[in-house]
Parts: structure tokens; C-alpha cells; sequence
């Protein structure tokens, strides 16, 4: 009994070795790899990309397998009809039968049915399938080539050829001009527009209401600079002047609106304004215009044609401009606003001659004509300085917060003025603190910035009255 157990024992050993031999052998002949299977293992880029037999493309490179780094390069893998090993490290082209061999652990590959060793080629470090008809080029020879190229006659022809179709396409401005003007259409550029009303201004058949149509028109073209210098080429600032001598209050108006507007920060402009005598035209009419509406505009005009410009500053002083202005402050409580204005414009002139004197690389042409303006020491003389308290008096905030301002940059030449006034400015410092105590951290703070100009003017007058006893 015995020895027929051990028999059955040998014969189930035997059956079971006789199976794995020949599994082992199925898969030995018949396994493939499947695409991207042999990355995992390997990290390599092995891909199966179906061919098309038809493609007679150029020089291209599909899906080429990089050489890792790492490795040394072992060069391309040239494919054969045979399974043909892959050496590690070779790059392998697209459209291949790949296997591995389970014997060596290695991989092998072949061409698909149909393909010709003709097909593929190296490119660098990298295979892949190529036009065989197709000449390849090496960067130096591309180099070489183009350095051989040169325009032919026929180039020159194609060009003529292109040429002659977009003038076809496009047309030139003067016969767009000429076909709209045939169907009761016109255009005009900026420069045209403002010629023709430079002429229409200048005759002498316009109503009132046609003129102030006119120079609304004008004005609103003006802003642009380059408009403005061809109104002023034209010679349109003396025709401005003739407006600002108008007997009609409404083109004084207009008239001093569009010269501010043509010459704010225009030098150009400015000077041609100049050189027309406005500036004295306007100083006489600050002083006499019987209409409280045309003196804002007549301001406007002053203040953009001397801005910037210390050569026109220094005028309005040796013209008695100050005198002017000094005249507009209590002949005009009905316009607290032009008060106001007129004390900004002076503050403003100031800080724009400091400004200038401080900048490290200065222009010595425009220091020197700064320096010839001595607009502080006018200031005191004219009395303008016993003005800053009164204006206090203002209800709204952003007049007393202006008034403050200018206070502050004369400080020093209008001390006497400004300590007679420290009784109203604690009491606007007690006023200010209580509104700004109520202002958040979201909030901008403009009430705290003006309790910082009250307390830095007491602070500052205070001291000077020290400094004195």
C-alpha cells in the first residue's frame, strides 16, 4: 500500500512540473508588452504608435523615446524584420513591435508588417520614422544656405504684385474725401475742424448766440494740445482778446474759458498767449468786469496761462497783478468760492517755486527766472496777508481746509496776520477734534488732517511770538 501512495506522489510531482515548463515557454513566445507596461518598470517612453503606410510626410520625429540622462548614450536603435535586442539606454522609434524577453530581461523590438529599414533615420539622439525622398539638412548647412539667398527679379515682381492689391483695398484720405463729399457726406480730421472755426470766428456776420455756440464748440477742441497750437499758429489768441473786449458779458465769459483751456499746461500756447498781450487784458478786467459771472472764468485764464510759466509770473507782478487779485477778495462776498480760489492760486505759486529750487538737478534757465519772482515779499506788500483769517470764516470745510493750507505756507510772511487770528484757529482746533474723534479706521481721515494743519500753524505761530519777546 505503501509504495502505491509514493508512486501517485512522484506522478502529481511530475504532472505539475511538466505544466509550469509549459507555461513558461507560452509565455516566453507569445508575451507582449502592452503600451506603457514596460515604463512602470523600466521609466522608459516605450509607446506602439499604429502607422499609416500612406504617410509620406517630411522630416518628422513622432513620440521618439528620450535617453534618460543617466545613462550613457548608446545612440538610436536602428530596426531590423527580426526581433533585434535593445541595448539600455537606446532610444527606440515609434511604430515598432515590442516585446520583453523574459529569458534576459530584456527588450526587443521590430519592425511592423510592411515597413522598410528605409524609413528611419537619426535625428540627434532621437529616431523616428522619415520621408526617406526628403534631403535632411544640418544646422550648419541651413545656416550656410540662407546666407546664399537672394532676392530675385521675380520677388521683386511678387512684391510690385502684392503692392498694387492692398492699394486696391486701400484707398488714400483725399479720395475717401472726394467720394463722401459726391454723396453729401464729409470727413475731417481735428486740425480742419478747428481751421474752419478759426475762419468762421474771424467773420463778422455771427449773432450772439451763433458765437457762443461757437466758442462752446471751440473750447471742447482746445483741450487737446496739438488742436490748440494749430488754433494759436492760426493767430486765434488775438481773436480770443477781441472776444474778452466783447460788449456781451456771455462771450467775455466764453472767450476768457477758452484761452484758459488752450493754455493749460501748453508752454507753447502759453507763450503765444504772451506774446498776444492777454495777460495784461485779463489783469484789467479783474479789476473793472461789472459782471460777477465772468470773473471765475477770467481767473481760470490767469491762473492757466501763469502756472509753470515764471517768466508770465513775473509779469503779473511788474503789471500790478496782484493789486487785481488783491481787489477780487472784498468786492466778492457773493462769491466766497473766488476768494478762495484766489488765495490757492498764490499758495500754489509758491509751493511750485519751492518745489522747483529743491530739485537736485535743476534747469539753471528756469531756476534763474524763478528766482527773478519775488511773489512772497508782493504778498506782504499788497496786504493780501489780512485776508487768510477773514476767508476762515467760510461754512464749508473744504474752503477753511484751502485757507488752512495756504496759512501754513505763509507761515513766515504772513506771521503778524496769522497769531492775531490764534483765537479762531483753537477754537476751529476744538471744533475739528471733536469730528475727528468720530472718523474709523476705514474712513480717510480728513478731519484729522486738518486738525494737523491747525495745530502745526498754532504750533509755528506760537513759537515765532516767543522767539520775538
Amino acid at each position: 500500500m505503501m509504495p502505491l501512495i509514493k508512486g501517485l506522489r512522484v506522478l502529481n510531482l511530475l504532472s505539475v512540473s511538466l505544466f509550469l515548463i509549459c507555461c513558461y515557454h507560452m509565455l516566453a513566445n507569445t508575451q507582449k508588452v502592452p503600451p506603457g507596461g514596460d515604463n512602470i518598470r523600466n521609466g522608459g517612453a516605450l509607446t506602439l504608435v499604429p502607422q499609416d503606410p500612406t504617410d509620406d510626410a517630411d522630416v518628422t520625429v513622432e513620440n521618439s523615446e528620450e535617453i534618460d540622462e543617466d545613462v550613457p548614450s548608446m545612440g538610436v536603435f536602428y530596426p531590423t524584420k527580426e526581433w533585434k535586442t535593445v541595448k539600455k539606454g537606446q532610444a527606440i522609434p515609434a511604430g515598432l513591435h515590442v516585446r520583453m524577453n523574459l529569458e534576459t530581461g530584456g527588450r526587443e523590438a521590430k519592425l511592423m508588417e510592411g515597413d522598410s529599414e528605409n524609413k528611419y533615420r537619426k535625428s540627434g539622439n532621437k529616431g523616428g520614422r522619415v520621408n526617406p525622398s526628403q534631403k535632411s539638412l544640418t544646422p550648419q548647412q541651413l545656416k550656410e544656405a540662407l546666407k546664399e539667398f537672394k532676392t530675385t527679379k521675380l520677388d521683386d515682381q511678387d512684391n510690385e504684385v502684392r503692392k498694387k492689391e492692398v492699394f486696391k483695398s486701400f484707398r488714400k484720405y483725399d479720395e475717401l474725401k472726394k467720394e463722401l463729399a459726391d454723396m453729401n457726406s464729409e470727413i475731417k480730421t481735428d486740425a480742419e475742424i478747428v481751421t474752419q472755426m478759426f475762419h468762421r470766428l474771424n467773420s463778422t456776420d455771427l449773432d450772439g448766440t451763433q458765437k457762443k455756440h461757437l466758442l462752446e464748440d471751440l473750447e471742447y477742441y482746445l483741450h487737446q494740445i496739438d488742436n490748440a497750437n494749430v488754433f494759436c499758429n492760426l493767430g486765434g489768441m488775438t481773436l480770443l482778446m477781441k472776444g474778452l473786449n466783447d460788449s456781451l458779458a456771455l462771450t467775455r465769459e466764453q472767450s476768457a474759458f477758452v484761452i484758459g483751456s488752450a493754455v493749460q499746461s501748453n508752454p507753447a500756447a502759453q507763450i503765444k498767449a504772451l506774446e498776444a498781450g492777454i495777460l495784461p487784458q485779463l489783469i484789467r478786467l479783474l479789476s473793472t468786469e461789472p459782471e460777477a459771472r465772468v470773473l471765475p472764468r477770467l481767473l481760470y485764464a490767469l491762473s492757466s496761462l501763469i502756472r509753470h510759466f515764471p517768466y508770465a509770473q513775473k509779469h503779473l507782478l511788474d503789471l500790478g497783478g496782484l493789486a487785481a487779485l488783491k481787489s477780487m477778495i472784498p468786492n466778492n462776498k457773493d462769491l466766497p468760492n473766488l476768494q478762495v480760489k484766489v488765495v490757492t492760486l498764490l499758495q500754489d505759486l509758491i509751493v511750485e517755486k519751492d518745489i522747483t529750487l529743491s530739485i537736485e538737478n535743476k534747469n539753471k534757465e528756469k531756476v534763474q527766472q524763478y528766482e527773478m519772482v519775488h511773489l512772497r515779499d508782493a504778498i506782504r506788500e499788497q496786504g493780501l496777508c489780512v485776508w487768510l483769517p477773514r476767508l476762515l470764516e467760510a461754512t464749508d470745510h473744504d474752503s477753511r481746509e484751502k485757507v488752512l493750507q495756504a496759512m501754513l505756507t505763509l507761515t513766515d510772511t504772513c506771521r503778524e496776520d496769522i497769531s492775531l487770528a490764534l483765537p479762531t484757529l483753537k477754537k476751529l482746533l476744538q471744533e475739528y477734534t471733536h469730528l475727528a474723534a468720530g472718523e474709523t479706521d476705514q474712513d480717510d481721515q480728513y478731519f484729522s488732517g486738518i486738525v494737523q494743519y491747525i495745530t502745526q500753524i498754532i504750533s509755528s505761530s506760537q513759537r515765532d511770538s516767543k522767539d520775538e519777546l
